[in-house]
């Protein structure tokens, strides 16, 4: 919830109501947002890691078949 504050203004800089996004957030929004975004990131590295590992291991399982 917290990044989706930061999808309109990344994209469209007049977006917010109340001037420049330079002007709306501070070095600890940004802190945040990074921390979150890593956070993000490495759930999804670590999902997709574990989906192709259990992909490997069904191609392993087949080429054993006879």
């Amino acid at each position: 919830m917290r990044l989706g504050r930061h999808y309109l203004p990344s994209r469209y800089p007049d977006a917010l109501p109340g001037g420049a996004p330079i002007d709306q957030y501070t070095a600890a929004d940004s802190t945040v947002a990074i921390r979150d975004a890593e956070r993000v990131a490495g759930f999804v590295n670590g999902v997709w890691q574990a989906l192709r590992d259990a992909a490997a291991e069904r191609s392993d399982d087949e080429r054993e078949r006879p």
